[in-house]
Parts: structure tokens; sequence; C-alpha cells
């Protein structure tokens, strides 16, 4: 995921000093504000999936010890290198004002373009079918 961030950050000209989800949202540099507005968009997606496919959010595979969302972060984690880390690095390299507010619109429209509710519900049936069975 590091080098993920590097490689976005080299496309679309942004500055990267790491990400940081510590520190108070107003000290934070434009696109960790994005990126956690974008990722927060994805978890509230991710959350809507996992409840319409009968699974129980804090059912985590990967994130099973950390957090009562653990299956949430799972879940997402598996698409946000094709979702919300690419659309964040993009709003932010345009210079707009506001970044966090205006990739919040545009998660919307990249979820109902890209189907993304109904392919959250199959990565979660899947992510099942394969611990089960394995």
């Amino acid at each position: 995921m590091r080098e993920l961030y590097r490689s976005m950050a080299r496309r679309h000209g942004v500055a990267w000093q790491g990400r940081n989800i510590h520190d108070p949202w107003d000290s934070l540099d434009p696109i960790n504000r994005t990126l956690s507005a974008a990722h927060s968009c994805l978890y509230g997606i991710s959350h809507a999936a996992i409840i319409a496919t009968g699974f129980v959010p804090s059912l985590g595979i990967l994130h099973r010890d950390s957090t009562a969302r653990g299956l949430v972060f799972d879940i997402a984690d598996t698409v946000k290198a094709d979702t919300t880390i690419p659309l964040a690095f993009q709003i932010v390299s345009t210079g707009c004002d506001a970044p966090e507010w205006v990739v919040r619109h545009q998660c919307a429209k990249l979820f109902r373009s890209g189907h993304l509710f109904s392919r959250l519900m199959q990565i979660t049936i899947s992510a099942f079918e394969t611990t089960v069975t394995t």
C-alpha cells in the first residue's frame, strides 16, 4: 500500500509525506484529508454491503483483533487501490479548494458507475466461501 501511495503521488504530482490519520483534521495536508474522506465513504458502502449479505461487520479476517468493524476494513481494502486512492490523488492534483468535500461527491458517482455495492457484496460472499473451504 505504501508503494501505491508513493506511485500515485508521483503520477499526479502531489506532495507526499506519508499517510497520516492521527493528527487533528485541520493540521492534515490536503491529500491525507482527501484520502480519509474517500475511505470513509468506502467504509460506509462496504458496511452496507456486508449487512446486505447477512454477515457481521465485526467478523474481520485480517482486521479481526483490531476493531469492531474488522470486516468493513478488510472488504474495503480489496478495492481501495482502484477506487478511492486514485480518485483522491486525482482530485488533489487539480488544486481545487476543499478537495475532501469534492471527493465525497465524486465517490458517489464512482460507486454508482462502477456498481460497487454489488461488487462489494460478491467480495464479501467470496471471502467467507474461501475462508470456510480452506
